[in-house]
C-alpha cells in the first residue's frame, strides 16, 4: 500500500508493523509535511461486524483522551475507500520490549519512573472510563530511552472498553458470528479467562506482569503452552523473588506491591492507578506521582465521522429525548447488572415480546417490537393484539421503539455492577401511534416485562 493515500492527505511511505486486526504503516500528512502512522484494518476482519465495532470503539476512545504519556489521534474514519483507518501521531523512539530484549532486568528506580508516567495516563483513561486491555511491553514506547528525559507513550488502544458505557456486541444477541477473546496471554487478568466482570484493575494485573517482568528479568508465568500460561494466571501464584534466584536483591517492600497487582481477584488488587502510584512511592521511598505530573491536557479532539455522540458523562437528558418526538416516553431505572448477565436478561426480555435488536453501540442498545409492516387485517394476539383493532385510514404505526441508554458510575466501590437505565419509547420515524392511550399502555406493558428481567 505505498503510495496511497488515506482521507485525502496521509500518502503512505512504509510499513511499520501488522497484528492481529490491521495493519500499520508510516505516512506523511500532505498539509503539514508531518510523519503519521495510519492503521488499518486487514480486509478480512473489515467485514466482521464485531471488529468494525471494536474499530470504531478505538477511534470514539481515543477521541477522548489527550494525555502526554499517551499516543494521540489526529484522524479516523470507517468509510474510507482504501478501508477502516485511523491516523495518530508518529513517535519516534523504542518500545518496552525491545529494551528488556537487551536488558532484561531495569534499576528499580527507573522502574519508579516509568510505573509513575504509566500509572498517570492510566489513572486520566480510567477517569474517562476507558480500559486499555492489552497493556504489555509491546505497546509502551518510551522516548529518549534511557536518559533523564525518558518518558513513556502508552499504544493501541485497539482493545479498549468504554466501561462506564456498556457495551453489548450486537452478536451477542444473535448468536450469530465468532466469539473473539481479547489480551495477550502473557499479561492478560485472570477475570478475562473467567467470564467475570472486567473493569480497571483489570490493567493494573497487566501492569503487575510488566514490573514483576522489568525487576526480575524474566515473566512471572513463562511457558511455551499458552494454555499452562492461562491455567496459571487463573490458579498459580507466581513464583516469589527467593525462588527465582532475587531474593534480598529487591527490597521486600517493592516485591509486596508488585504480588498486590497480581492478585487473583480484582478487589484484591490496588483500587486505582494513583493508589498503585503512592504504593510504590512509599516501598521505594521516593514519591513518583507528584514529581511526574504531566500538567493539564488538551481539550479531547473532535473528529467529524464522531456522529451522535453520546455525553461525555452521564445519561441523555429526558427533556432533550422528548423533544426529539411528542410521543416520546422516557424512563429512568437503575439495576445491579453485570454485563454478562446483561446478555442474557436483555436478550430474554426481548424473545419474550417478539422483539428485534436493531443496533448495539457503547452505551446504547435499538430494540423495535412489533411488526411495522404486517397487515391491518391480520389478527394478532399478545402484547400486540390491539394493533389488529386499528382503525381504517392513513397508514399508521404499528411498532414501537425503544432505546436503551446504559451507563455505569464511575463510583463503583459499594455497587461495581449498578448500570444507570434511560429507557426511551419513541414511534417509527414519520409515523404516529394509533391512539395515545394504547400507545402509553402498550409501552408501560413493555417497561414492566422490563423491570421484571432487571428486577428493579
Amino acid at each position: 500500500m505505498i503510495g496511497s493515500v488515506f482521507l485525502g492527505r496521509y500518502e503512505t511511505i512504509g510499513p511499520l508493523g501488522q497484528g492481529s486486526m490491521g495493519r500499520v504503516l508510516l505516512a506523511v500528512d500532505r498539509l503539514t509535511q508531518r510523519q503519521v502512522v495510519v492503521k488499518v484494518m486487514h480486509d478480512h476482519i473489515a467485514s466482521q461486524p464485531r471488529f468494525r465495532q471494536l474499530f470504531e470503539a478505538e477511534i470514539q476512545f481515543m477521541a477522548q483522551l489527550r494525555h502526554r504519556y499517551a499516543a494521540a489521534l489526529l484522524d479516523g474514519a470507517l468509510n474510507d475507500p482504501l478501508g477502516p483507518c485511523m491516523v495518530m501521531e508518529y513517535i519516534p523512539g523504542q518500545t518496552l520490549e525491545s529494551i528488556l530484549a537487551t536488558q532484561p532486568r531495569l534499576p528499580v528506580e527507573r522502574v519508579g519512573r516509568l510505573l509513575g508516567q504509566l500509572c498517570h495516563v492510566l489513572q486520566a483513561a480510567h477517569d474517562c472510563g476507558i480500559i486499555h486491555r492489552d497493556l504489555k511491553p509491546a505497546n509502551l514506547m518510551l522516548v529518549d530511552a534511557g536518559t533523564p528525559q525518558e518518558t513513556i507513550r502508552v499504544m493501541d488502544f485497539g482493545l479498549a472498553a468504554l466501561h462506564i458505557r456498556p457495551h453489548i456486541p450486537l452478536e451477542c444477541f444473535t448468536e450469530n458470528g465468532p466469539q473473539y477473546a481479547v489480551g495477550t496471554p502473557c499479561y492478560i487478568a485472570p477475570e478475562h479467562l473467567r467470564g467475570d466482570e472486567v473493569d480497571h484493575r483489570s490493567d493494573l494485573y497487566s501492569v503487575g506482569v510488566m514490573l514483576y517482568e522489568m525487576l526480575t528479568g524474566r515473566l512471572p508465568f513463562d511457558d511455551e503452552d499458552v494454555e499452562n500460561i492461562l491455567l496459571a494466571h487463573l490458579h498459580m501464584p507466581p513464583p516469589t523473588f527467593a525462588e527465582i534466584g532475587l531474593g534480598g536483591v529487591i527490597r521486600p517492600e517493592i516485591e509486596a506491591v508488585v504480588m498486590h497487582c497480581l492478585a487473583k481477584y480484582s478487589n484484591e488488587r490496588p483500587r486505582s492507578a494513583q493508589e498503585l502510584a503512592e504504593r510504590f512511592s512509599k516501598a521505594l521511598g521516593v514519591n513518583i506521582w507528584p514529581r511526574l505530573l504531566p500538567g493539564l491536557t488538551p481539550e479531547p479532539v473532535k473528529l467529524s465521522m464522531l456522529n451522535r455522540p453520546l455525553p461525555p458523562n452521564g445519561l441523555p437528558s429526558p427533556d432533550a429525548l422528548n423533544a426529539q418526538d411528542p410521543n416520546s416516553i422516557v424512563h429512568r431505572l437503575d439495576a445491579w447488572m453485570p454485563e454478562r448477565i446483561a446478555i442474557i436478561k436483555l436478550r430474554g426480555f426481548v424473545e419474550s415480546l417478539d422483539g428485534t435488536i436493531l443496533h448495539s453501540e457503547p452505551g446504547l442498545i435499538r430494540v423495535r417490537f412489533g411488526d411495522a409492516a404486517a397487515s391491518s387485517s391480520t389478527q394478532r394476539g399478545g402484547l400486540f393484539g390491539w394493533f389488529s383493532r386499528r382503525p381504517t385510514g392513513p397508514p399508521k404505526s404499528d411498532a414501537i421503539e425503544m432505546d436503551l441508554y446504559l451507563f455505569k458510575p464511575k463510583d463503583q466501590t459499594t455497587n461495581k455492577s449498578m448500570v444507570q437505565l434511560t429507557v426511551h419509547f419513541h414511534p417509527l420515524a414519520g409515523h404516529q401511534p394509533i391512539s395515545p392511550g394504547q400507545w402509553r399502555e402498550c409501552c408501560d406493558v413493555i417497561l414492566k416485562q422490563l423491570r421484571g428481567y432487571l428486577m428493579v
